[in-house]
């Protein structure tokens, strides 16, 4: 939406840009020549200065809304969750489509995956470093949360998929059908995103990443982890 009206203010730009050659200003005689057109003896307005009117009270408007729309995302990005924030536990959804909290949480070491099911992949190869690191089952444990609003695919074609998983991998995989993960934790906009976040015992959190982590950072992920089971 910010988009479309930034391009509309530089539309109106370019519009007004335009006003100011000296074709914008004249008008057809009934001749066939042209000449300027300027205020007539009631005081007309001329077609710049028309010109200028609705370009003023159209910049005002959109300037009102660009304004508006800048301090709400700086408020967002100020209160947007972080590394040394505390999370509660959630009622969110099962496979099953029943009420199901996050487990372990505040009493093992967790790295939750808050997944857009349409860049599924996105962190994928985070997910196999984990895996391949070994790391222990009493003080550590990773999960995914299915972020189901933000796809176009149907919740039961979701839900088979995952339960597919489950018994495949033995894994913990939830599903939050409505944002309640999202805003719960604010996490802002999660649309084509594989969300990682590392919670510790103390349920803080230790790391996040809103979307796609370079390979580059897996080792680290992997000793912060290895670093907080041990407290």
């Amino acid at each position: 939406m910010l988009l479309k009206w930034l391009r509309r203010w530089s539309i109106l730009a370019r519009e007004y840009a335009s006003t100011q050659s000296t074709a914008a200003n004249v008008r057809p005689r009934h001749n066939g020549t042209t000449a300027l057109w300027r205020p007539n003896a009631r005081g007309a307005l001329t077609l710049q200065a028309r010109c200028n009117m609705l370009l003023n009270k159209q910049f005002k408007y959109y300037l009102g809304v660009f304004l508006a729309a800048t301090l709400a995302l700086g408020a967002t990005a100020a209160f947007a969750l972080k590394a040394g924030d505390g999370v509660s536990n959630l009622k969110l959804r099962d496979a099953e489509d029943e009420p199901a909290n996050i487990p372990d949480l505040g009493r093992k070491v967790l790295a939750v995956f808050y997944t857009d099911p349409d860049v599924k992949d996105q962190n994928e190869a985070l997910r196999d470093a984990l895996k391949a690191a070994n790391l222990d089952k009493e003080s550590y444990r990773g999960l995914g949360v299915v972020n189901m609003k933000d796809t176009w695919k149907p919740d039961f074609a979701i839900r088979k998929v995952v339960r597919d998983k489950i018994a495949k991998f033995k894994a913990v995989i939830l599903t939050d059908p409505g944002y309640i993960l999202r805003d719960a934790w604010r996490l802002g906009d999660c649309d084509d995103k594989d969300v990682v976040i590392i919670i510790g015992k103390d349920s803080k959190v230790k790391f996040i990443k809103m979307g796609k982590v370079g390979s580059g950072e897996f080792a680290s992920i992997t000793a912060l982890i290895q670093e907080e089971m041990k407290k």
